[in-house]
């Protein structure tokens, strides 16, 4: 037995990080988004869901050193709603989008969510779960679940070390 591995298994699951309850299906700009990982996190007021084609996500917010990426998907949710339930996009206090992002942070593409909605069967101090159904303007779609444990950010925000 690898006590190494198994010792940093248990800290990863004490942690609460990654999210092995999170699929997408669906295509954005003709490709099949692969979620591999889904954080929640608190920034400028408001309630974010990041559901990203990497692992490490909260790491990765926290701005660890060495965990830059080439690029990066993220299916970003952002929301102002506190528990359980059922919300549509732009009709309630929630709105949702996908970006890509270069090594440095910065946005290079993207498309907006037009329509859909979010069932939160979780949203409490511990993170959120739920699924959701989105249509974007280019008319692909996507929809899934997610399992997102709550990750704390630094006063800067998202990024950190990990932008360079």
């Amino acid at each position: 037995m690898d006590v190494k591995a198994l010792g940093c298994a248990v800290v990863a699951l004490l942690a609460g990080c990654g999210s092995a309850g999170t699929s997408v299906s669906g295509t954005i700009a003709g490709e099949q988004f692969t979620a591999v990982d889904a954080v929640e996190y608190q920034f400028n007021g408001s309630y974010w869901i990041a559901i990203g084609n990497f692992a490490d996500e909260c790491a990765y917010f926290q701005g660890a050193p060495g965990l830059s990426k080439a690029s990066s998907e993220i299916l970003d949710i952002n929301f102002a709603v506190q528990g359980v339930g059922s919300y549509t996009i732009l009709q309630d206090p929630i709105e949702a989008g996908f970006n890509v992002y270069g090594s440095d942070c910065s946005e290079t593409g993207g498309s907006i969510v037009k329509s859909g909605s979010v069932t939160f069967t979780r949203n409490d101090a511990t993170g959120a779960a739920g699924t959701f159904q989105f249509v974007f303007a280019s008319g692909d779609e996507l929809s899934g679940r997610f399992d997102a444990p709550a990750c704390s950010l630094p006063d800067a925000g998202p990024g950190g070390a990990s932008c360079s």
